[in-house]
């Protein structure tokens, strides 16, 4: 398929979208800086806890909980991946009519720039139920949990903390 091809399809709402980490680089998380990729958060939170920098996010994530509770990694979870401002290729993306979408991004890049152009995307994970969702809404599959799912659940349970 040729790329003229493929944005005829996606105009005419016969695609899907797949986002990895690289989709949400210019949103502006509630701490005012960009979204940090998985390796960049682990980074982040193992120099809080003092270990190398270089741990991956499964055993950065469980040294911070040991030292700093699960409370506070729920909160920091939410100040990196709760976006505060997209940038416009978010909007951009929001105004194609894609079939589904599917990330491995924990952020709420997409659901907010959906809402700011006006439309609705469900977010999915997991543990959602799919008696829940009407066939004609446009779906989010969040592939390793959602951060608005976050609330008061431990982070293993909603977030994959994985590289």
């Amino acid at each position: 398929m040729n790329l003229e091809l493929a944005f005829e399809h996606a105009l005419n709402g016969h695609a899907i979208l797949f986002t990895g980490a690289g989709c949400s680089m210019d949103a502006i998380n509630l701490r005012g800086g960009k979204i940090k990729s998985g390796a960049q958060f682990a980074s982040y939170i193992s120099e809080k806890t003092s270990i190398d920098p270089n741990t991956t996010l499964a055993i950065a994530a469980e040294e911070y909980k040991l030292k700093f509770g699960e409370e506070s990694l729920r909160d920091e979870i939410q100040k990196e991946f709760s976006v505060k401002k997209i940038h416009e290729s978010h909007a951009a993306l929001a105004n194609i009519p894609w079939r589904r979408i599917y990330t491995t991004n924990y952020d709420n890049v997409l659901e907010n720039a959906y809402s700011q152009i006006g439309k609705k995307l469900i977010p999915v994970t997991s543990d959602s139920e799919v008696s829940d969702f009407h066939k004609k809404s446009t779906l989010c599959v969040h592939l390793n949990g959602y951060v608005d799912q976050l609330k008061e659940k431990s982070s293993d349970s909603v977030l994959k903390l994985t590289e």
